[in-house]
This record gives structure tokens, sequence and C-alpha cells, in this order.
């Protein structure tokens, strides 16, 4: 009797260490400010020794509604398969923490829930381990540690979400000009460093003024949205969309030369002009605008950030003054003539 009850008192005290170290990791890693996977990883392997587990997963959700992707893994899952999405499919149709055994495997899984809805659930974690099932203490321990996971991951996603917005124009949904200016300068020296080509449009929205004074700021608003949909559509993955200020629109276009830059303003142009924009107000029918465009590239019209822009925004001003609804390429720059030895 005696020594079953040292056995059973040190078998406490190894699970009290396994949650106290699984506690401070995570902790740890909160602190640290990790991205999600990282966090997840630390999760997961706190958990796996947390419980005695012999592998385990995490699947999240990249946005609401959408179905549920791994996004980390610790230790073995071989073997595991049928059991682990056994109980995650328990996991997502009930809501709740769910139990699984298949033949000789038994797994666990937690579902991780926003604090703000509590039915969205932000992902799932699961472990899974063989021969013997999980006791009462080791589920509500997997429960805790599962939660915790959830606060630390939603925590993530608030920071995220404040990052963004701190460089995102909140009327269009494009960079802000603090985040253009960041991506210029990045993409320039690159460009110089590397001896690649960097282009760069600026646009203006025609008569912009005259559509705030006629229809309304919530019209021009409107028409600001359309604009920068049809420029972020048009844009790559690589390439930096912007509003620059105002009316004012702008794209950095990596490795991208003159031609190329001319021929992305003369698209956007042109999808511009085919846009019909609903007229606010009860006044029915659809507005057209226009927008006329400078683009301007690296090296030959400009040699950096600064030059680059102003010479962007002078061929703008010059498809302005042509007549507007137009693109016009910035000049070369002369090279310097070598001098004579």
């Amino acid at each position: 009797m005696s020594r079953q009850l040292e056995a059973r008192l040190d078998e406490l005290k190894r699970e009290q260490a396994r949650l106290q170290d699984a506690v401070r990791r995570i902790g740890e890693s909160v602190a640290s400010n990790l991205d999600r996977d990282a966090l997840l990883d630390v999760v997961l392997e706190a958990a796996l020794d947390g419980v005695d587990a012999t592998g385990g997963r995490a699947t999240v959700r990249a946005s609401a509604g959408t179905a549920l992707i791994e996004r980390g893994r610790a230790g073995t899952l071989d073997g595991f398969a049928d059991v682990i999405e056994r109980v995650e499919q328990q996991a997502l149709e009930s809501g709740a923490p769910a139990e699984a055994s298949v033949h000789e495997f038994s797994a666990l899984a937690y579902p991780l829930r926003a604090s703000d809805s509590g039915d969205r659930v932000l992902g799932l974690i699961a472990v899974a381990r063989r021969e013997r099932p999980f006791s009462q203490d080791e589920r509500e321990l997997f429960a805790y540690l599962a939660g915790q996971a959830a606060v630390s991951i939603e925590n993530v996603d608030l920071h995220e979400l404040v990052q963004r917005q701190a460089v995102t124009d909140e009327l269009t949904g494009l960079s802000n000009h603090r985040r253009f200016q960041e991506v210029m300068a990045q993409e320039a020296s690159r460009a110089k460093r590397f001896g690649q080509d960097l282009g760069l449009v600026m646009l203006d929205i025609d008569h912009f003024k005259a559509v705030n004074d006629t229809y309304g700021h919530q019209q021009g608003d409107l028409v600001l949205r359309e604009v920068a949909r049809v420029l972020r559509d048009s844009s790559r993955e690589i390439d930096e969309p912007a509003r620059y200020g105002g009316e004012e629109l702008a794209v950095a276009l990596p490795h991208t030369d003159l031609d190329g830059t001319y021929l992305f303003a003369e698209r956007v142009r042109i999808a511009i002009e085919a846009l019909r924009i609903p007229r606010l107000g009860g006044r029915g029918g659809h507005l057209r605008v226009t927008a006329s465009f400078g683009a301007a590239a690296m090296p030959g019209t400009g040699d950096e950030t600064g030059s680059l822009i102003a010479a962007a925004d002078a061929a703008l001003y010059q498809a302005k003054r042509a007549g507007r609804n137009r693109t016009v390429r910035a000049e070369k720059q002369p090279r310097e003539p070598l001098a004579a030895e």
C-alpha cells in the first residue's frame, strides 16, 4: 500500500511538473510576440508533454467560413490518421471538446473559439496516442492548454489586424502614404543593388473636385473606392498599389521597365474609363470618370526614390495639361558624359 501511494505521489509530481512546464512555455511564447505558426508549434509541444501524447496537430481557418488548414504538427501521427480525423470531425460538429477511439488509438480535440463570438471556431488542436485512453485529469489539462492557445492566437490575430490598419488607407483599402514610401525605399534599394527595373505609376482622378461639389462627398468616396478596386485588381501580388493622397493614387511595379509600366498604366486607364459608378441619393443612372497617368521607371527616368517619384509626378502633370485621360511616359534622364582621361 505504501509503495502504491508513493508511486501515485511521484506520478502526480510528474504531472504537476509537466503542467508547469507547459504553462511556462505558452506564457513565454505569448510574451515574445511569436507569429501564429510558431505559437501553434509551442502549444502543440506543450500539449504533447502535458498529456503524454505521441503526436498532435493544429488546424486553423485562414478567414471566417473557410476550410481548416493544417498549420502545425508535433511528434508523430503515423497510424493515427483515422482517429485524428474522427475526433476533429466530432469537435467541429459539436463545437465542444471531443474524445475518440479507433482500435488501440485514442485522441482528444479541442475547438479554438473566438472570444467575441461563441460559435466562431478559429481552429482545432488534436492530440493522440496508442494503447492508453486519456484520463479525466489529462482531458482537463488538455482543455486548459488548448483554451490558453485560443486566447493567445486571438491576441496574435488582433496584433496583426492593428499592424495592417496602421499601414492601410481606411477608405480605399490600399496601402497608405507611409507604407508606400517604405516600400518604394526598399524596392529602389533592391533594384539598384541587383540591377533590376522598378516601375512607378502615379494617377489622378480627373475633375474629382467637381464630383464632390456636384454629387457630395459620399459619391466622391464611392468613386475613389471603385478606382482603387480597379487598381488593386490590375496589380500583381508583388506590386504595391497605394493611396498617395487625396484623389491621387500610385503603384510600385518591381521588375518592370518603362515600357511595361506604361502598358500597365494604359490597362488601368482603360478599365477606369469603362467604369459605370451608380449615382447615389436616389438620382439614378451612373457616373463615368477618367484618370490621368504618369509612368516612370528606374533606371532611366530616376535613380532613387525621390527622383523616380518626381519623374512620375511630372509626367502625370503633363498628362493633365495635355487634356487628361491619358498616360505620359517620364522623360529619360540624359546620361552623364564619360570623363576624359
